[in-house]
């Protein structure tokens, strides 16, 4: 049942994404958005709970306003073609929610975990360069939170050892999304030039086959 509402709700996405007033790499990145907006909103909203039951208000606030910025940025790029507006902010919002976590920590520090999808998600929507941007800011916000400096009474006291294999991991995959955004982006350009090349050889080809018939009707 859960697997069929599912899929009419794709369906139904899909639909509409193709209606939108956006480029072939826009739509794209719009499938992409939707993804993790299935994902995430169902994601959210149980976790939401989870810190409403436990009188965690401040983290229920920037999970639901991280939640309101990809549904009402989802509308947006239905009937709207600057997708970036929409990215970036859900980039900030999604940077807060982050940064509070890793700031909390959770049991055993088990927030700061959802760091690992900060990359994925900002390399897909933003490209290389942007997502690079975004991913180096908010790991040099959390070398901060980590050192605590104003010695911040409600900061996770994390351990050294942990600190260290985090940051390695955290680089290990931006790295590895970047590529594969670099790779995804170089092979689509190619891809393209190449689409461009064969049709200009069919019109091409075409107007050499009209010239012919044309001098082949005239004698």
């Amino acid at each position: 049942m859960t697997v069929r509402f599912y899929h009419k709700i794709t369906e139904a996405m899909v639909a509409l994404i193709d209606r939108a007033p956006s480029s072939p790499d826009d739509k794209t990145r719009f499938y992409y958005y939707s993804v993790f907006l299935l994902l995430g909103i169902p994601a959210m909203l149980a976790y939401g709970l989870h810190n409403l039951l436990n009188a965690n208000y401040l983290l229920l606030t920037f999970i639901l306003l991280s939640a309101t910025g990809l549904i009402t940025g989802w509308f947006y790029l239905i009937r709207f073609q600057n997708g970036k507006i929409v990215y970036r902010i859900n980039a900030f919002l999604f940077s807060l929610l982050i940064l509070y976590m890793l700031f909390v920590g959770g049991e055993g520090g088990s927030k700061i975990l959802w760091m690992y999808t900060y990359p994925l998600i900002l390399f897909f929507l933003l490209g290389k360069y942007e997502g690079l941007f975004w991913s180096v800011a908010v790991i040099s916000i959390s070398l901060i939170l980590f050192w605590n400096p104003l010695k911040l009474s409600n900061a996770y006291a994390y351990s050294d050892d942990f600190i260290v294999r985090f940051i390695t991991t955290y680089i290990m995959v931006s790295t590895i999304t970047y590529w594969f955004e670099h790779f995804r982006y170089k092979y689509r350009i190619e891809a393209e030039n190449k689409t461009k090349i064969l049709q200009q050889e069919i019109m091409e080809r075409k107007h050499a086959e009209k010239k012919t018939s044309d001098r082949q009707g005239q004698s």
